[in-house]
C-alpha cells in the first residue's frame, strides 16, 4: 500500500500569499478613503446649498411681507424702501401669529465681513414697531446695524440689484417699492457654486394676477 505524504506550504508560498493579502488590504483601504472623501465632499456641498436655499428663501419672504401702502402714522416722509452700495432696506409687516397686534419692521440686506474676514450676505431686522417715530429710528440705523448685529449667511464676492420699471430691469431708484426685484450674488471663490446666483422676486399682487 502507498503512503500519502502531506506537503505543507513552503516559505516562498507563504511570502507570496502575505504579499497578495497586503496588496488587497492596501487597495481596500484606498477604496475606503476615496469613499469617505467623496461622502464628506457631498455633505459639504449639500450643507452649502442648503445655506443658499435658506438665505434666498428668507430674502423672498421679506419681500413678500413688504409694505406697499402707508407706513404707520400716515404717509409721512419716511421711505418704504431704498438701495445703495451699502445694502438695501425696506419696511415689512410683522409675521402673523401670536397675541401681539400687527406691526412693522425694517429689514436690511447687504454685504458684511465676519470674524474670519469672509464677506457674507447679511440680514438685519428690527424689533416690531407700531408708530411712525420708532419706525424712523429703525430705518435710520438699519444699514449701519448690518455689520454689528446682522446675521451672516452665505459667502459672497459681490452683489448687484435691479428693479422692474417701465417694462424692463433698471438700476435701483428712489421711487415707490418696485413690483419686481432681481438679486444676483457672486459666490466666494472655493464654494460649492461656481457661478452667479440669480433670484427674481415678483410682488404677489402681480404674480397672482391682481394687477
Amino acid at each position: 500500500m502507498r503512503r500519502h505524504v502531506g506537503h505543507g506550504f513552503t516559505l516562498v508560498e507563504l511570502l507570496v500569499a502575505l504579499a497578495v493579502l497586503a496588496l488587497l488590504a492596501a487597495m481596500g483601504w484606498r477604496g475606503t478613503e476615496a469613499l469617505l472623501s467623496t461622502r464628506e465632499g457631498v455633505e459639504r456641498t449639500s450643507q452649502a446649498l442648503l445655506g443658499w436655499q435658506t438665505a434666498l428663501a428668507q430674502w423672498q419672504a421679506d419681500w413678500d411681507a413688504s409694505v406697499t401702502g402707508d407706513t404707520p402714522g400716515g404717509e409721512g416722509d419716511l421711505p418704504r424702501w431704498s438701495a445703495s452700495d451699502v445694502g438695501v432696506r425696506w419696511v415689512r409687516r410683522t409675521p402673523d401669529g401670536g397675541d401681539a397686534p400687527p406691526g412693522w419692521q425694517v429689514v436690511a440686506w447687504g454685504p458684511a465681513v465676519d470674524a474670519s474676514g469672509q464677506r457674507r450676505w447679511t440680514r438685519w431686522v428690527s424689533a416690531p414697531v407700531r408708530d411712525h417715530a420708532a419706525l424712523g429710528i429703525a430705518w435710520a440705523t438699519a444699514l449701519s446695524r448690518l455689520g454689528s448685529d446682522g446675521v451672516r449667511t452665505v459667502p459672497i464676492e459681490g452683489w448687484t440689484l435691479q428693479v422692474w420699471r417701465d417694462g424692463g430691469w433698471r438700476p435701483p431708484d428712489d421711487g415707490p417699492p418696485p413690483p419686481a426685484v432681481r438679486l444676483v450674488l457672486q459666490p466666494a471663490a472655493g464654494t460649492a457654486l461656481g457661478g452667479p446666483v440669480q433670484v427674481d422676486w415678483v410682488a404677489p399682487r402681480i404674480a397672482g394676477g391682481k394687477r
